[in-house]
Formats: structure tokens, C-alpha cells, sequence
């Protein structure tokens, strides 16, 4: 795991419990469930769609080591390119 990945993890927890806070809070002070279920559900779509994003990071970066090695294979040259022109 990366540093950042932590990072991510750990605000990513902070954020579920500050929301399930706050749902509770809502609840108890007003007690409007409906209220604290739609911040429920919301949060459940927002993380939902992290994972998603976070799957396709995952994929792109194996579909791009895969091109490379390709790369490395087929075309040697394309590939020294590629990196001299990345730096």
C-alpha cells in the first residue's frame, strides 16, 4: 500500500464516521430518519463510485505496463521514445 492509498483510507474512514455522526445526530436531535437515510445512501453512492474510479486506476495501470512490455518487445526503439520524450 502506497502512502497515499493510507491517506486515502484513512479520510475515507474519517468521512464515513463523520457521516454516520451526523446521521445519528439528525435522528436523535430531530428525529427525521428519512433525512438521516438519503445521507446514508448518498454516502454509500459517493464511496461506491470511488471504488469504481479506483478499480479503473487499477486496470489502466495494468493495461499500461502491459503496452509497455508489448512495447519492449515489438519495438524497443518506440519505447526509448517514449521515455526520452516523458522526460
Amino acid at each position: 500500500m502506497t502512502a497515499s492509498e493510507g491517506s486515502y483510507r484513512e479520510l475515507e474512514q474519517k468521512l464515513k464516521d463523520g457521516l454516520a455522526s451526523i446521521s445519528a445526530d439528525i435522528v436523535d436531535k430531530y428525529g427525521n430518519l428519512k433525512v438521516a437515510l438519503n445521507i446514508n445512501a448518498t454516502a454509500k453512492l459517493i464511496f461506491d463510485r470511488l471504488e469504481n474510479l479506483e478499480d479503473i486506476s487499477e486496470m489502466s495501470t495494468r493495461d499500461m505496463a502491459k503496452f509497455i512490455e508489448e512495447c519492449e518487445k515489438e519495438n524497443p526503439e518506440t519505447l526509448a521514445d517514449i521515455k526520452s520524450q516523458a522526460n
